[in-house]
């Protein structure tokens, strides 16, 4: 009986191993494909901005996590802060963007 106990637990360990791979390489599709229209991202971030409401500066700030998730992993941290950082300065006026960019931990 107990062999039976521990094959049932090496097959779940195995389709959570699959489950956890799977996952990270859908990220990683995710994430290659963000970093390839990243230019585009950052234009649109600025448009959403623009909007001056509610919705585009979800928008804003919605894009520009993934643009950091894309950061993180490509070891441009630094590159992304001191953008959005520009952002802050260029929109210091917007303070419900600036609200939403602390809220999601996108600056301090």
């Amino acid at each position: 009986m107990q062999q039976l106990f521990d094959q049932r637990d090496h097959i779940e360990e195995r389709r959570r191993q699959r489950e956890a791979e799977e996952a990270s390489l859908a990220r990683n599709r995710r994430l290659d494909e963000i970093a390839a229209r990243k230019d585009q991202l950052w234009r649109q971030v600025e448009t959403a901005i623009n909007l001056k409401n509610q919705t585009g500066y979800r928008e804003a700030v919605d894009k520009l996590g993934d643009l950091r998730e894309v950061a993180e992993r490509d070891g441009e941290r630094a590159a992304f802060d001191a953008r959005v950082q520009k952002l802050r300065e260029a929109h210091r006026t917007k303070t419900a963007f600036l609200n939403r960019l602390k809220q999601a931990k996108l600056v301090d």
